[in-house]
């Protein structure tokens, strides 16, 4: 599981994303101490808010939550991102396999990318270990959520009508806390 915080400044003009390190312990109640990303299948999202309050201090006003598949659909739905690296970049567990300079980034590929956690590069000879290991990857997980985050906004201002068919194929993929509704999801995205 992959695990973040979004908070929209009180202006509405700023989103910023704050992944949570997956190994993080936190105490749930009647479990102990537990890594962050195995709680909500231990005490389901109101038990990771309540971690989040009580051992990060950050008070968390709505929850969203996909799994891989509709990881691949929001990608999909979006129309995909075009991304570039310098050199050519691959990771044999996750099925990604990308060419230097910009290459089109579908649902499948935006995933495999973001789930890189043995992301190897070809520079100058022998296929090499990116050593950013976690970091690294949730610094590629956070440009893909600001790009996607971006792309659906843009489409909301230039075709609302796409805009809500997007919406409508992303949320049929979302799990979400009871207070959040398609309009808020619309009204933040257009944020």
């Amino acid at each position: 599981a992959r695990l973040g915080l979004a908070r929209l400044d009180a202006a509405g003009t700023v989103v910023d994303l704050l992944p949570i390190p997956r190994d993080l312990l936190v105490e749930v109640p009647g479990e102990g101490w537990v890594r962050i990303n195995g709680v909500v299948g231990l005490a389901g999202p109101d038990g990771l808010v309540a971690a989040i309050a009580d051992d990060l201090g950050v008070e968390v006003d709505h929850y969203v939550e996909t799994d891989f598949a509709g990881a691949v659909v929001i990608g999909d739905a979006a129309g995909g991102l075009s991304l570039a690296f310098d050199a050519p970049v691959r990771d044999r567990r996750t099925g990604l396999d990308a060419a230097a300079g910009c290459q089109p980034y579908d649902g499948r590929r935006l995933l495999a990318l973001g789930r890189s956690r043995h992301l190897e590069v070809l520079i100058a000879g022998p296929w090499r270990q990116d050593l950013t290991s976690d970091a690294g990857r949730i610094e590629r997980q956070q440009a893909i959520a600001t790009a996607l985050v971006a792309k659906l906004g843009g489409l909301e201002a230039t075709d609302p009508i796409e805009a809500r068919r997007v919406l409508d194929a992303v949320v049929e993929h979302l799990r979400v806390d009871v207070s959040l509704t398609n309009q808020d999801l619309m009204d933040l995205g257009r944020t």
